[in-house]
């Protein structure tokens, strides 16, 4: 319970005058008072008695002589003639009469010694009132030069307290009568001056250095042992789809768990570098916000000594993978569109010169000759390579450009043509058959064609590098139900159970080490493309015996908005 400082000395001033007033009040009486009362009950008892006897002896005298006159006894005992005469002696009358002025004596004695103490006590209560009045100067002046300073100091220090130290405590202007107090007050307002400049230091600091992580691209934050963050950038909230994360638990934030990851689901950095002392590493995670965005988590321990003892942080950088998919995907694009240019460039003029001198050829020395002509026939097969050759840099060309296309109605047959021609002489080469199957005579889906280009592009590629010699690849297109269904099957080498579940993750690459290993990117990219599209992509696989993509599409009309609800 809180008691001011105030109330303590008022109460302590009281309590103790009334002590003093009451141990003296009773000392007086003990002492004075009540042996007075004892000795002034005690004579006026024995006047009293003395007083009464005399009254009742003079009365009996009296009767006794009235009875003897009466009665005319002649002769009566010597004792009574003396009592008689005794009575009727003046002396007597005047002991009598000595003795009454005795007891009145005394009686206007103790009349003055009861007055001298009713003096005394009114005495006592005018020195108690005169304690009581400086009592109360002394208060006035207590609080006003102690306590009244000390309730503004505690004020002030309860403001700073929480938070608020723009308050002061008024000071004395006066600096002629300066005392201790004044110098207290001056001492506080000096420190709440530097606390709140350091305060502003610190807070400049903390806004440079949150501005400093927000500009960041990649996501940051800071965890210390039990899993709190302390720190994290605009780029982290955005990758938790919340505007705050600071203070919460990293597996909540991440994952909406209310315990740890469980190491079956996730590699939990804190505790690999905890528990094997790494210096980094490096996994990828899905979070809850974004499950079908795999995240790139670096992390890094950050140890401070602090007032002899460490303090043990992470520090993660979180990228997100899908742009680096984006870049990986236009920098295919760029690839593609470089090289066409550069063979449209290179080959096209020759090329084009070679075959008008061809048909000129054949137009100038074959024309009036059959075409069962053995010469004429190996001519025109030149003449058709040639135009074949020429049509390469166009596909090339058409794959690449158009990169920021809108979405638009895509014709999957011609689209897939012009990707197997591109992949048709590294297929043969390695003894491939390369097919394309479709159920009708034309296949539209909404979307770019480019990137639609690209999808088929990475599957046939990955079919290519997982099928051997003799193999077959086949595409099919099919629609049915407002549906449009591609499915790319190779009988290459398969994907095993294990690794099935990660093939579309980032990085991730099953392909065989040297000139068959890939970046991992491929799939990664075929899936984003899929996503972008509305479409939903599944793959079938055993090993040893092949595998099958199958992607699925809202088919395009134009009489009708394509729709289309992906499967979860």
């Amino acid at each position: 319970m809180f008691i001011s400082l105030n109330r303590k000395i008022l109460y302590t001033i009281a309590i103790f005058f009334i002590l003093t007033c009451t141990i003296f009040v009773y000392s007086f009486y003990i002492v004075y008072g009540q042996k007075f009362q004892e000795e002034g009950q005690i004579n006026l008892l024995n006047t009293k008695q003395f007083s009464e006897l005399n009254y009742e002896n003079v009365i009996l005298r009296q009767e006794l002589n009235t009875l003897l006159k009466n009665n005319e006894i002649s002769q009566v005992s010597t004792n009574v003639a003396e009592i008689l005469r005794y009575n009727e002696d003046p002396r007597s009358l005047n002991e009598i009469t000595t003795e009454h002025k005795r007891v009145e004596e005394i009686i206007r004695n103790y009349n003055s010694r009861y007055n001298s103490f009713a003096r005394a006590v009114k005495v006592t209560l005018i020195s108690t009132f005169l304690i009581i009045l400086l009592i109360i100067i002394l208060g006035i002046l207590l609080r006003k030069w102690i306590l009244e300073p000390i309730d503004k100091l505690s004020h002030i220090s309860d403001l700073a307290a929480s938070g608020d130290l723009s308050q002061r405590v008024s000071l004395n202007t006066n600096y002629l009568f300066e005392d201790e107090i004044d110098k207290l007050g001056q001492a506080f307002n000096q420190m709440l001056e530097n606390l709140n400049n350091s305060f502003n230091e610190i807070r400049q600091k903390e806004k440079f250095q949150q501005a400093l992580i927000n500009s960041i691209p990649d996501g940051i934050r800071v965890i210390n042992e039990n899993y709190d963050i302390i720190l994290a950038n605009d780029a982290y909230y955005k990758q938790i789809d919340t505007p705050h994360g600071v203070g919460l638990k990293c597996y909540a934030s991440c994952q909406n768990l209310d315990h740890p990851c469980p190491d079956s689901s996730f590699t939990c950095p804190l505790k690999e570098i905890r528990k094997n002392r790494q210096k980094q590493i490096k996994v990828i995670q899905q979070f809850q916000a974004f499950p079908h965005r795999h995240l790139s988590i670096n992390a890094a321990p950050l140890v401070i000594d602090e007032d002899n003892r460490q303090e043990f942080y992470i520090v993660e950088s979180i990228r997100d993978l899908s742009d680096d998919i984006k870049f990986s995907h236009q920098q295919k694009l760029s690839s593609l569109g470089f090289l066409s240019t550069s063979v449209a460039h290179e080959m096209k003029n020759s090329l084009g010169s070679v075959r008008m001198i061809m048909e000129n050829i054949i137009n100038k020395y074959y024309q009036n000759i059959p075409d069962t002509d053995e010469a004429k026939k190996y001519l025109q097969m030149i003449l058709e390579q040639i135009t074949v050759c020429l049509d390469i840099p166009e596909r090339l060309l058409k794959l690449s450009q158009n990169i920021h296309d809108s979405n638009g109605p895509v014709d999957c047959i011609t689209s897939s043509q012009e990707i197997i021609a591109l992949l048709d002489y590294e297929a043969k080469r390695k003894g491939i058959e390369l097919l394309l199957k479709s159920s009708g005579k034309k296949v539209c889906i909404l979307g770019n064609d480019s990137d639609f280009k690209m999808l088929i592009l990475n599957l046939l590629q990955n079919a290519i590098k997982a099928t051997g010699s003799e193999g077959k690849i086949e595409v099919s297109l099919r629609t049915a139900a407002d549906i449009t269904t591609i499915k790319v099957k190779d009988t290459g080498r398969g994907i095993s159970a294990k690794n099935l579940p990660h093939i579309f993750e980032p990085f991730y690459s099953e392909g065989q080490k040297g000139s068959q290993s890939g970046t991992g990117l491929g799939l990664a990219i075929v899936k984003s493309i899929v996503e972008k599209f509305s479409g939903n992509i599944s793959v079938q696989s055993k090993e040893g015996k092949g595998t099958t993509f199958t992607i699925e599409f809202p088919q395009y009309a134009e009489s009708r908005t394509p729709k289309y609800k992906k499967n979860e």
